[in-house]
């Protein structure tokens, strides 16, 4: 494999002084891009999608993603040629859902 540079994480509401521990990635299209999540101090975790060509960085929670017991969940698990992302998220119960989310068609 090729190892990838760990994000600088952004600073997440409620999540104060929140650092970087860990990253999986869990998919790449044909394209080059990949989706994931990290973890940080705070336990909680957050989708990213990167795109292998560039090296660049952009996250993304699902925005129905809530704190439960100060811990927020978004993961990333795959991402088709088209762009259509999948994943999971935890809402203020605890719950998980699954969402699909298709990118904007320009």
């Amino acid at each position: 494999g090729t190892p990838i540079a760990d994000p600088t994480i952004p600073a997440v509401p409620g999540e104060p002084g929140a650092t970087f521990v860990f990253s999986q990635v869990l998919s790449v299209n044909d394209k080059g891009i990949a989706v994931g999540y990290y973890g940080d101090s705070t336990l909680s975790q957050h989708g990213f999608i990167y795109n292998t060509n560039t090296g660049q960085y952009t996250f993304l929670d699902d925005p129905s993603e809530a704190f439960d017991n100060g811990v927020e969940v978004t993961q990333i698990t795959g991402i088709t040629n088209s762009g259509e992302i999948t994943g999971f998220y935890s809402d203020a119960n605890g719950v998980f859902h699954g969402f699909v989310a298709t990118p904007p068609r320009g």
